[in-house]
C-alpha cells in the first residue's frame, strides 16, 4: 500500500527556491539544490521503508484482536537512517490501524 507525505516528487527541494534565491549565491545555491535532492530521496527510501513494515504488519492481527505493533527500534530506525520523525511515523501506521510502541523507541 503507497502513502503519500503530501508533497510530488522533489517538493523538498523546490519549497526552498525562493529562500534560496534571495540568501545564496549561485554557488551556494546550487549546493543546497544538491543536498535537497539528496534529502528528498532519502525520504523517499524511507517511506519505501516504512510501507514495507507497516505491509508486513497489516497481515497480522494479534490474538484478541488487538492491533499489531510497530516496534521502537524500527521506528528509530526510520528516524535515524531515513529522517522520519516518530510523529509521521505513528500518523502513517496509525491510520492502518498498526500501534508504535515510542517507549521502546531507542
Amino acid at each position: 500500500m503507497q502513502h503519500d507525505l503530501g508533497a510530488r516528487p522533489g517538493a523538498y527541494g523546490s519549497a526552498c527556491q525562493p529562500t534560496l534565491a534571495t540568501t545564496a549565491g549561485p554557488q551556494s545555491s546550487n549546493a543546497v539544490r544538491l543536498h535537497l535532492c539528496a534529502c528528498s530521496a532519502t525520504l523517499e527510501r524511507g517511506q519505501k521503508q516504512l510501507n514495507d513494515m507497516l505491509a508486513k504488519l497489516a497481515g497480522s492481527k494479534k490474538e484478541g484482536g488487538a492491533a499489531p505493533v510497530l516496534a521502537g527500534p524500527d521506528a528509530f530506525l526510520l528516524y535515524d537512517s531515513f529522517g522520519f520523525p516518530l510523529e509521521l511515523t505513528q500518523e502513517m501506521a496509525e491510520q492502518q490501524g498498526i500501534q508504535v510502541r515510542p517507549l521502546l523507541y531507542l
